[in-house]
């Protein structure tokens, strides 16, 4: 058999013993909204809980949302906590620990997804409830436990709304607030028997008239007895939790002055110390916990010395029989969740609309709830339903909701004599309401690059936000929680942007250049999707992060520079993208007032830039050096006949124009001239040496030949031997010797005789030849440099027209 085949026979199994169980009397309940016995809640049934409830045999009650176990290894949420509170008090055995209804719907197939859980986590609903927004607030402290508060609360929805035609939203208000069925009967069967005995007695106790007040409470100690349960453990746990929700009552109730002239509490006197003691001894004259002990005089004379003393103490209390007003909203809290299925959190029960109508008509009256503050609830549970499911539907509603509670009335409702410290309780309860709504789509709006990758729910967020920040005092204080937000969030992105660059670098100039990409990316992100989201709510969200984005680089980019030693291509290309980023974002804070500072990136660079402008003149000048002295000046035939030299020089010239401006940044104006004017030096060093070779103009030209005697004779022979051509070639070369050798008689006279033609043209051309290269040269200068100094002037003057025009 395999697993599938095993759960199977499992489910048949429990479904067998189940409608067994049924059949012989006993009975089954499962969740509201369940059809029967569904494989999913079989699936999650603990038979070692199961088993002792079946023993009871029939007669008895099993609830199987109470048998059910979670599966989740995580500690239990604080929902979980609360709903393990509300258990069967008619079980004979130890408390069951119930699983919680979130928990077993995260395992019932369709639920909805929730944005603001990670994927990873998505199925465990402590993670969901992590989100869920919590109202702890000190005042709606009542000492109670949840399960008497609900135990409360359908006690005084019955006695108000119990009629015949109201049957069926009773039992769903029943079920809503996890009572079981027996349990309900039971507190049905104790308040028509109150309500006999008390008519009996000629008292007024009356459903419609005292209900919604303490003195039901206290007239049912008075009246109720043992034998109107079915056992008496029954009525141990009754008396229990109605002399508890006295007590502590009463004890909260003392602390409120009968007028705003007393200077002390009633707490503090004597007289409410005497009739506080006489309350807790009546008290525990009524804890018998063995029907054996039970005696029906004592119990008589303890129940009417326990009315007593709580009638003095509620004289004594502004809101007389009234319940605090903590315990009132709490009861108006848990009966509104009651509008919501207890397993699709997100929907309505079907009979929403006439439950509403049967709260705002017959309870709220008695309670002194006002429509302000039932608005004001209502709203906070829409929203805590949206946080719980993340259904963007529910943010519509919560935000009507709150709009409707700015425009409803704020007075307290049928308790005329509370009215005043109501209405200020009432006032102090929205503001804290919409404080928390704000203050919880704060804490997701700070990081929300990483929770909204859906812009409607943004939207929607923003809306209820600022709804809430409406109601709850001044909107301009909700935008500068956005630009709190903006920051936050940028950061935490960035944060992440930094984890990543960090791995994936293998040097910190690759990392900065990195980093800055992903800012670029980051900043298109936020002006494209975010902040025309945010724009309606804050017109400066764009100003906002781009200074944000400076401010978070800058401090990655800053301390990177200063250790900046050398200029490599890594280097480079780091300075080059933290220069595009800058210009961009300050694109985003053009028009806008704004108090950033530039990052100065080139300011900082300067002393490197300079730097290798000397290091390239220096190696210039000393190449320049070296091929002087081994110049032999023989022509180049591919480069027009000039020398090597010329066409070296040139080409070393050009590619150091060619090098300083291929680092694509916003050069200084003095850099580029110190380089060109460094150029310059050394080609006229170049053209000097070059001259200096040859000298002066008219040291080209020869010598005049010494005059010598005329001999007529010499001249004869001279004729006679050029006729006859008897003249022998040893006698004209020794001629020739001594004629040169007279004309040579300085230093300057050797020097000009090797100035041959061709060494001529070859100095000739290598000046052409610079010469024509010169246009080109200066052309790079002024093609590369003009954009930049434009820009880098314009930059600057646009950006900082406080600061001093660059050079």
């Amino acid at each position: 058999m395999n697993s599938s085949e095993s759960a199977e026979a499992v489910r048949e199994l429990l479904k067998y013993v189940l409608q067994d169980f049924e059949s012989k009397g006993g009975k089954v309940t499962v969740p509201v909204g369940c059809n029967g016995l569904e494989d999913w809640l079989l699936d999650n049934v603990e038979t070692s809980k199961l088993l002792p409830l079946l023993k009871k045999g029939p007669g008895h009650e099993v609830n199987l949302l109470q048998v059910c176990s979670s599966k989740s290894t995580k500690a239990k949420t604080p929902k979980a906590k609360a709903q393990a509170k509300a258990y069967n008090p008619f079980d004979d055995t130890e408390e069951p620990t119930p699983v919680s209804v979130d928990e077993l719907m995260a395992r019932r197939p369709g639920k909805a997804d929730n944005p603001f859980v990670e994927p990873d986590v998505a199925e465990d609903t402590s993670a969901v409830n992590e989100h869920e927004p919590k109202l702890d607030l000190p005042q709606l402290q009542t000492g109670m436990e949840e399960h008497q508060l609900k135990e409360l609360a359908y006690t005084i929805f019955f006695g108000a709304c119990g009629k015949r035609s109201n049957a069926e939203h009773v039992q769903v208000m029943r079920a809503q607030l996890e009572m079981s069925e027996g349990r309900a009967l039971e507190v049905q069967r104790i308040l028509a028997t109150a309500l006999r005995r008390d008519q009996a007695t000629g008292s007024s106790l009356s459903p419609r008239s005292s209900l919604g007040t303490l003195e039901t409470q206290v007239k049912l100690l008075q009246f109720v007895r043992p034998q109107d349960f079915d056992n008496f453990k029954h009525f141990v746990r009754w008396r229990d939790t109605t002399a508890n929700i006295l007590l502590q009552i009463l004890q909260r109730a003392a602390q409120v002055p009968a007028s705003e002239d007393d200077k002390y509490t009633f707490e503090g006197t004597a007289a409410f110390k005497r009739s506080l003691a006489r309350l807790r001894g009546g008290l525990r004259r009524l804890n018998v916990r063995d029907p054996d002990e039970y005696d029906e005089q004592e119990y008589t004379e303890a129940a009417s010395a326990v009315f007593n003393s709580a009638q003095v103490i509620a004289s004594q209390s502004r809101t007389g029989w009234a319940y605090p007003w903590a315990v009132r909203i709490r009861l108006c809290d848990l009966m509104l969740r009651g509008m919501f299925d207890t397993l699709d959190e997100a929907s309505y029960v079907e009979s929403k609309d006439a439950l509403l109508q049967l709260l705002q008509t017959r309870v709220w009256p008695l309670l002194g709830i006002s429509q302000h503050i039932h608005n004001t609830i209502y709203a906070w549970i829409h929203f805590r339903q949206f946080a719980v499911t993340g259904d963007v539907i529910l943010l519509d509603t919560t935000k009507e909701l709150i709009h409707s509670a700015l425009l409803s009335p704020t007075a307290a409702g049928a308790l005329s004599n509370g009215a005043a410290l109501d209405k200020q309780a009432d006032d102090e309860f929205s503001d804290e309401v919409s404080a928390a709504i704000v203050d919880w789509i704060a804490k997701r709006m700070s990081d929300y690059h990483k929770n909204f990758h859906d812009t409607q729910l943004m939207q929607g967020l923003l809306e209820v936000m600022e709804s809430a920040g409406q109601a709850g005092g001044p909107s301009a204080e909700v935008s500068t929680l956005l630009v709190v937000c903006i920051r936050d969030s940028l950061e935490s992105a960035f944060r992440w942007h930094i984890e990543q660059t960090a791995k994936d670098a293998d040097n910190d100039a690759v990392r900065i250049c990195l980093l800055a990409k992903a800012s670029v990316n980051l900043l298109g992100v936020e002006v494209t999707t975010f902040s025309p989201v945010l724009a309606p709510y804050l017109p400066i969200a764009a100003d906002v992060a781009a200074k944000a984005l400076h401010e978070l680089f800058g401090s990655q980019l800053l301390p990177w520079l200063a250790t900046v030693e050398n200029l490599t291509d890594d280097n480079l290309e780091a300075v080059r993208q933290a220069d595009s980023l800058e210009g961009q974002l300050m694109d985003e804070m053009e028009d806008r007032e704004t108090d950033v500072s530039p990052w100065g990136i080139l300011n900082r660079l300067s002393p490197l830039l300079f730097a290798w402008v000397s290091n390239q003149l220096i190696m210039l000048n000393d190449w320049s050096g070296r091929i002087q002295g081994t110049e032999d000046w023989k022509p180049v035939t591919h480069q027009r006949g000039c020398a090597r030299s010329a066409v070296d020089i040139v080409k070393i010239a050009s590619e150091t124009i060619e090098g300083l401006f291929n680092m694509r940044l916003a050069l200084p104006v003095a850099l580029v001239r110190a380089l060109t004017e460094g150029l310059d030096e050394v080609l006229r060093k170049y053209v000097k040496f070059v001259t200096s070779t040859v000298g002066s103009i008219d040291a080209l030209v020869p010598p005049t030949p010494n005059l010598t005697r005329y001999k007529r004779e010499l001249a004869v022979k001279a004729e006679e031997a050029a006729v006859t051509g008897r003249n022998s070639p040893k006698s004209a070369k020794r001629e020739a010797a001594a004629s040169d050798e007279q004309q040579l008689r300085t230093p300057e006279d050797g020097r000009i005789a090797q100035l041959t033609t061709e060494t001529l043209v070859t100095r000739i051309n290598s000046l052409l030849y610079i010469e024509e290269n010169l246009p080109a040269m200066e052309k790079i200068v002024q093609d590369r440099s003009a954009c930049i100094f434009l820009y880098t002037h314009l930059f600057h003057c646009a950006r900082y027209p406080n600061q001093a025009p660059l050079v």
